[in-house]
């Protein structure tokens, strides 16, 4: 079973395990409460942070610049987002963990670096393993 397979498997046996534990200290109601406070809260977060980035991403066309960094900042803050629909404090705290602006700079950085250096940025699967095939042309560009 692959990562992302194995992930699928246990993050919901976890959340459930954290939600009866939570429930159990605090009571039923209590964790209904707290997961709807989570979410009302982690949503209002998405949207400020959201804007913020979006006025960065225009600033940095404007002036002519790629707007990686934007772009991943963008993408881990929609993953916030995926997240907090998700029921349970787990994936809540991971989205809060993502709001946080240092954290999405330092893994944008990280992610943009290893792109930079040739490594591979995403998993591969096993069909990206076999010998790679170069294709020799020519083109031309009629205007």
């Amino acid at each position: 079973m692959n990562n992302f397979g194995a992930l699928l498997f246990l993050v919901p046996i976890v959340e459930l395990y954290v939600l009866l534990k939570v429930g159990g200290y605090v009571g039923a109601l209590n964790t209904l409460g707290l997961l709807a406070l989570a979410v009302v809260v982690g949503l209002l977060l998405l949207r400020v942070q959201g804007l913020a980035t979006l006025k960065q991403f225009q600033e940095t066309v404007a002036r002519g610049q790629l707007p990686a960094a934007q772009l991943l900042d963008r993408a881990m803050l929609m993953l916030a987002g995926v997240l907090f629909i998700i029921p349970g404090f787990l994936t809540d705290l991971i989205a809060l963990c993502l709001l946080l602006p240092p954290l999405r700079r330092f893994l944008a950085q990280m992610f943009l670096r290893r792109a930079a250096n040739g490594g591979d940025v995403f998993m591969r699967t096993r069909s990206s393993r076999r010998s790679r095939t170069t294709l020799e042309g020519q083109y031309s560009r009629e205007e």
